[in-house]
This record gives C-alpha cells, sequence and structure tokens, in this order.
C-alpha cells in the first residue's frame, strides 16, 4: 500500500515559488509536467509509481500555483529549478522525468546538473531543428502570435472542448492560466 500524499506547499527556488506535493515511498522520483499543464498532468498515474517511489510533483514556473517573478520561462530555467528543488528537498539523487516541455526539462537538467541525478527518464521530447517546428505548430495550436502571445478568445472559440481542461490544470484561475 503506497504512502498518502502530504499536503502541497510552495518551496522558494531561484525567486520563485513552486507548489510541491509529495506521493508514496521509495526512490525519489521528480516528475515534470508539460507546457500549459501542472503538476495535475501526473494524477492518473500516481497509483502506479507510489507502490514503488517517493513521487514528487510540482508546478513549473508560471504553471498551477507556482509564481513567475521572472515573466519568462525557458527549458534551462525550469531544469535550474528543478535542480534547486531537488537541492531544497534534499532529495539523494532522484530519478528526474518528463514530458513533452518536462522531457525537454529533463535532458537540460541531465546536461547541466547529471550530478544530482540517478537517471532520466524523457518522454515526447523533440530537439534540433524539430524544435523550431513544434514552436510553430503550438503557436498555430494555441492561436499565438511570434512572440508567443495567446489569443484566448480564438482559442476558446475554436476549441470550446479544450479550454476547460486547460482552465482546470490551472487551479488559480482564469488570470493565471
Amino acid at each position: 500500500m503506497a504512502a498518502p500524499a502530504t499536503p502541497g506547499r510552495q518551496v522558494e527556488v531561484n525567486g520563485a515559488s513552486l507548489y510541491v506535493e509529495e506521493h508514496g515511498a521509495g526512490v525519489p522520483l521528480v516528475l515534470v509536467h508539460g507546457a500549459t499543464r501542472s503538476r495535475r498532468m501526473w494524477d492518473p498515474t500516481l497509483p502506479f509509481l507510489t507502490p514503488y517511489a517517493r513521487v514528487i510533483t510540482f508546478d513549473n514556473r508560471g504553471h498551477g500555483h507556482s509564481t513567475d517573478p521572472s515573466g519568462g520561462i525557458t527549458y534551462r530555467l525550469i531544469a535550474n529549478d528543478t535542480a534547486a528543488l531537488v537541492e531544497a528537498l534534499g532529495l539523494d539523487r532522484p530519478l528526474v522525468g518528463g514530458y513533452s516541455l518536462g522531457g525537454l526539462v529533463a535532458l537540460e537538467f541531465g546536461l547541466h546538473h547529471s550530478h544530482l541525478a540517478r537517471g532520466l527518464i524523457v518522454g515526447g521530447a523533440t530537439t534540433g531543428t524539430e524544435i523550431d517546428v513544434a514552436r510553430a505548430q503550438l503557436r498555430t495550436a494555441m492561436y499565438g502570435d511570434q512572440d508567443g502571445i495567446v489569443d484566448f478568445d480564438a482559442l476558446e472559440r475554436e476549441n470550446p472542448a479544450l479550454v476547460p481542461l486547460l482552465r482546470d490544470m490551472q487551479p488559480d484561475g482564469d488570470q493565471h492560466w
């Protein structure tokens, strides 16, 4: 039987306040969520992981209940936040995994903070010139301009089923997501 989740809490790292939850017991596993999502992206997988691992999920800066004081988000910045979180929580070389944006963050983590992890789990990540294509496709799908500013009215009008899902992932209200 897995240990119950600890109540969520804010952890201060790199000038940001990250919302963190811990689930289960065992080998530490830090999971990084995808873009436009939150730590809740991992909720369906937790029952499969928590019997074997102490799973740490958190909201990336600017997502969910976490702040974004810098006003800008990069893979490297989130990887640095993840490394600082590993240290703040006193984790002994956890596995670090992610999907989509989280997968790219895991790769950055491996490049710049490999001494802090026992291994990486990378899913749904694209690199090289493919990343430019993926960004352009995401901008188009999200009705974003060249600066990444999303036209939320167009997004909601064209994707009425998607918007409630995205909003649900960002629990601090419409102004946050």
